[in-house]
């Protein structure tokens, strides 16, 4: 056991286990080193494991307690310095992998400190998708009031019953186990468990500000609020991916969410590596379009792309667009290692964007609203084969209207002043592969898009590419309306180890 002195003096006991990229381990209420033996076991040696006792509990001090009582204003804020130490400790960078309300100090560490690369949360006890769980008003005080009154027992049985919503015959069960003690020993701790309840029931207020790879797991069986709470999650941070652990319950299973984590740690690296993103704009169109995220993109460190294509010479083919996208690479960084490149894909640019991403041999490629081609397809068939023609939406004849609405007049203003005219030269060649490039592709529709409706972009990716698309707010020009969030998915993307498409032939 070592430790790590916090900002208030506190020292925070820790275990270190492995070698490789750090991993914090976060306990939920009443856990702590031990708890996280068997999956430190299953990690292996492939990362270097932090496992530590919150402040108050087994061999971590509270230097904020006075004459045994834990001050509830500022609980949380004085784990989030706890955390922040052991981040320092661990080289000033990690990813952390909470459990129950370790996840809700994770999220707010991960939203606040840009030296989080990473999550793994096993059930977040959020109240997203349940009020009936919301925790009683005034019960970290209540809990400090009983610790400090040398009622550590009652202030157990009152989170089990009170908070977990355990039956009295099963409180019963475990206040006559041996464990019982240890959790006495450790009740202090419970008021900042609770503190992190009552102050952040939610993920919704923070979950825009986490803009790292995340990964959410939850057992197949345990109980609903605590699998709607995570699907909830895995809805609101940007990109978050949820998995379920079938059969499993509350209880972590290490063997199924050790391979989870090293995936996950290893996502994390390659979004925080150098990126270089390769944007393959729409009809019409301009690379001054994604000049917001690419503003976005370089302040974090990555390479951005983004050409203008011949979309006005009647004499370009299909061919010529992908040549003016892959020689634009080469001319700014030379032959680049398609193991650092993302193409991005936009509207018209899901032709070109394929043919670019096979070329450079891409790491990953992204279609964003974007057309799907099918091999020997051509443009102009598209609007037909793919059932656009078809699809139930209002028309608009202003364009602001139409592809603008979400912009601030003046942006939209100059974003029409730059428009081109778009030859139809293009859209007579047919889309030249034999079947989809072998590069993992992920779909990100636009809510709020009046051209591409989100229904027929969704079903639009499950036939043609087989993948469940991703969605997030915004117009078909959400790269000027939210640049920021959609810099965020694309980073996540970057990070991501999806499996190829499955495209219809």
């Amino acid at each position: 056991m070592e430790h790590v002195t916090s900002f208030d003096g506190t020292r925070i006991a820790y275990d270190a286990n492995g070698s490789g990229p750090p991993v914090i381990l976060v306990a939920g209420a009443l856990g702590g080193r031990p708890t996280w033996q068997p999956l430190v076991h299953s990690l292996g040696d492939t990362v270097t494991t932090y496992a530590y006792d919150r402040r108050n509990r087994g061999g971590s001090s509270d230097a904020a307690k006075v004459n045994r009582c834990v001050p509830v204003a500022g609980a949380v804020e004085r784990e989030l310095e706890d955390l922040s130490a052991l981040i320092d400790e661990a080289g000033g960078s990690a990813v952390l992998v909470g459990y129950s309300s370790g996840c809700q100090l994770a999220v707010l560490a991960a939203a606040r400190d840009e030296r989080v690369s990473g999550l793994v949360l096993y059930e977040p006890p959020y109240n997203d998708g349940s009020e009936d769980e919301a925790m009683a008003p005034g019960m970290p005080g209540r809990l400090a009031y009983l610790v400090s009154h040398d009622r550590s027992g009652d202030a157990v049985r009152t989170w089990l019953g009170e908070v977990v919503g355990l039956p009295e015959d099963m409180v019963a069960g475990i206040e006559a186990s041996p464990e019982f003690a240890t959790m006495e020993a450790d009740a202090g701790s419970l008021v900042y468990d609770a503190a992190l309840q009552s102050e952040h029931p939610t993920v919704r207020p923070v979950a825009d500000g986490v803009r790292v790879p995340t990964l959410v797991v939850r057992g197949g069986d345990t109980w609903p609020f605590l699998a709607t709470a995570s699907q909830a999650v895995a809805d609101l941070i940007p990109a978050a991916e949820l998995r379920t652990v079938e059969g499993a319950d509350h209880t972590l299973v290490p063997d199924a969410v050790a391979p989870a984590v090293l995936d996950l740690v290893a996502r994390a690296g390659r979004a925080t590596a150098s990126t270089t993103f390769v944007i393959c704009h729409g009809a019409g169109g301009s690379g001054w379009e994604w000049h917001l995220v690419r503003d976005e993109l370089t302040a974090r460190g990555h390479r951005v792309v983004a050409t203008d294509m011949p979309s006005e010479d009647d004499g370009a083919g299909l061919a010529d667009y992908a040549d003016a996208v892959v020689s634009a690479v080469r001319a700014e960084y030379g032959d680049v290692d398609g193991r650092d490149v993302v193409v991005v894909g936009h509207s018209l640019g899901g032709f070109v964007a394929p043919l670019a991403a096979d070329r450079l041999r891409a790491r990953h490629l992204v279609l964003v609203a974007a057309m799907i081609p099918l091999p020997r397809e051509t443009a102009g068939e598209w609007w037909q084969t793919s059932g656009f023609t078809a699809t139930q939406r209002e028309e608009y004849d202003d364009e602001v209207a139409a592809f603008l609405h979400d912009l601030d007049p003046d942006l939209a203003a100059e974003a029409l002043r730059r428009s081109r005219n778009q030859s139809g030269r293009m859209m007579a060649d047919p889309f030249p592969l034999p079947a989809w490039p072998d590069i993992p592709t992920s779909f990100l529709v636009f809510r709020d898009d009046r051209f591409f409706p989100a229904p027929f972009l969704h079903r639009l990716a499950r036939e043609r590419l087989g993948v469940e698309a991703d969605e997030m707010p915004g117009s078909h020009a959400a790269y000027l309306s939210r640049p920021t969030e959609l810099a965020d998915r694309l980073l996540a993307y970057a990070g991501a180890a999806a499996p190829s498409a499955q495209p219809a032939t």
